[in-house]
């Protein structure tokens, strides 16, 4: 499983060097979603999402975080394919 930051607007994805990517590929993974929470915070980010990412299954979950006073969690799941 990977864990990825998406904007929920765009639907883009944090990748490594900081931009964003419409790419599961070229995501950065964070491997746990509390260091996601926990990067997204560091960088004031709002309006994004975490995304539970199964590259052998191209399965994904994502988990809404609402803009505002912190995440909340499984406020909004969305479970299906993701494209690479």
């Amino acid at each position: 499983m990977k864990v990825f930051i998406q904007d929920i607007q765009s639907e883009k994805y944090l990748a490594h060097d900081g931009t964003w990517t419409t790419s599961a590929n070229g995501a950065k993974n964070f491997h746990f979603s509390p260091c996601a929470y926990t990067a997204a915070r560091k960088e004031r980010m709002r309006g994004f999402r975490v995304v539970f990412y199964f590259e052998e299954a191209g399965y994904s979950i994502r988990v809404k975080k609402w803009k505002g006073n912190g995440p909340v969690a499984c406020q909004e799941v969305n479970a299906g394919a993701l494209e690479a």
